[in-house]
C-alpha cells in the first residue's frame, strides 16, 4: 500500500507518460517526414543501424536512391555506396529532383523502411485497437453488469450464468481461436478483443451494483417513486464506477499485449501496416544482425503496459479507502 505523497507521484508519473506516449503516437506519426511504408533503395540501406545518413536522389521511374553521398555533375549524378561507385544521368533523375539528406535515427529494416515512422505509426495503430476494444466491451460489460446487480429472482440469475460461462472459457486461447477463424483485419481484431473482455467489467458492475442496491441513498429514491432506469443510472451507476476505472487501465494493458500477440502470429493487424506485433515479428530473425527492429517496439511495448499498470494501481490505491493508511 502507497503513502498518499507517493500516490500522487505515481499517478501522476503513469498520467504523464501515458499522455507522452499518446502525443508521440497521434502527433509524431503525423509529423514525422517518412513514410512508413517507403522504401529507401534496399540494395544501400537496409539493416542500417540507427543514426545512420543517407543522400537521396528521387528517379523519373518513381524510386528512391540512396548512397552515402551523392554529387551533382555536368550530365547527372555520381553515388558513392559501400559497392563502389555509380552514375545516373540527368535525364533519369526526376523533374526538379535534389539530392535530399535522410535520417535514420532508430535504423531501418530489411526492406529499407524507417524504423521510427514504423514504431510511430504503429503506436497509433495498438493504441487505437486497444482503445476501441476496451471501449466496446465497457459498452456491453457495464450496461449488462448493472443490469445483473439489480435484476432479482431468475433474470438475475440468468444473466450471472451468462457471465460466468463467458468468463470460464481461458481468455488466450479463445483470442487465438476467433482469430483464427476470421481473416486478419484490424476490425476483427478489435472485435475480437472486445468480445473477450467484458466479462470482468461486468462482474465488477455486478457486484457494485448489488452491493449499492441496499445502500440508504438508493432505498430513498426507490421510497420516493423513481423509475428504474433513473435509479441505476443517476444512482447505483455514478457510485459504481470506481472500481471500472481501475479495471479499464488494466483491460488497456490488456488489450495492448494481446494485439501485439495476435499481430506477432500473423492473426492481428495484417502487414503492411505497422503495429508493435508485427514489427517485433520482421525483426526476430534479425536479433543478432539488426537487433534495433525488434527492440524499438518491444520497448515501446512495454513502456506502455506498464505506464498502463502503474496508472490502474495509483488509481486504485486512491478510489479504495480500505487501502487508506490511517493517520498516526
Amino acid at each position: 500500500m502507497l503513502e498518499p505523497a507517493a500516490n500522487r507521484r505515481q499517478l501522476r508519473a503513469a498520467a504523464a507518460l501515458l499522455t507522452l506516449l499518446v502525443v508521440a503516437a497521434t502527433l509524431g506519426a503525423a509529423a514525422w517526414p517518412a513514410s512508413p511504408e517507403q522504401t529507401l533503395d534496399p540494395a544501400e540501406a537496409a539493416l542500417a543501424p540507427p543514426g545512420a545518413r543517407f543522400a537521396t536522389l528521387e528517379l523519373a521511374d518513381g524510386r528512391l536512391l540512396a548512397a552515402r553521398s551523392i554529387v551533382r555533375e555536368a550530365t547527372g549524378y555520381r553515388l558513392r555506396n559501400r559497392h563502389g561507385e555509380s552514375f545516373v544521368a540527368a535525364d533519369a533523375a526526376a523533374p526538379g529532383a535534389a539530392v535530399e539528406t535522410r535520417r535514420f535515427w532508430l535504423g531501418s529494416d530489411r526492406f529499407g523502411r524507417d524504423v521510427a515512422a514504423r514504431l510511430l505509426h504503429g503506436a497509433r495503430l495498438s493504441l487505437w485497437v486497444a482503445a476501441a476494444s476496451m471501449a466496446l466491451a465497457l459498452g456491453f460489460g457495464v450496461p449488462l453488469g448493472l443490469a445483473a446487480g439489480l435484476a432479482r429472482g431468475a433474470a438475475a440469475r440468468a444473466l450471472l450464468a451468462l457471465i460466468e460461462a463467458a468468463q470460464a472459457f481461458p481468455r488466450l486461447f479463445l483470442i487465438v481461436a476467433l482469430a483464427a477463424l476470421a481473416p486478419p483485419r484490424t476490425a476483427t481484431t478489435v472485435a475480437i478483443l472486445a468480445a473477450t473482455g467484458w466479462m470482468p467489467v461486468a462482474r465488477l458492475v455486478r457486484a457494485e451494483a448489488r452491493r449499492l442496491s441496499s445502500a440508504e441513498f438508493v432505498l430513498a429514491a426507490r421510497g420516493l417513486g423513481l423509475p428504474p432506469w433513473r435509479v441505476a443510472f443517476v444512482h447505483v451507476l455514478p457510485n459504481a464506477l470506481a472500481p471500472v476505472v481501475v479495471e479499464a487501465s488494466l483491460g488497456m494493458a490488456g488489450a495492448i499485449a494481446s494485439e501485439a500477440a495476435l499481430s506477432f502470429l500473423g492473426l492481428g493487424v495484417p502487414p503492411p501496416a505497422a503495429s508493435w506485433g508485427n514489427l517485433i515479428a520482421d525483426g526476430r530473425d534479425l536479433l543478432r544482425d539488426a537487433a534495433w527492429i525488434a527492440l524499438a517496439p518491444a520497448g515501446a511495448l512495454a513502456l506502455t503496459v506498464l505506464a498502463c499498470n502503474l496508472l490502474a494501481e495509483g488509481l486504485r490505491d486512491r478510489f479504495d479507502p480500505r487501502r487508506t493508511p490511517l493517520p498516526s
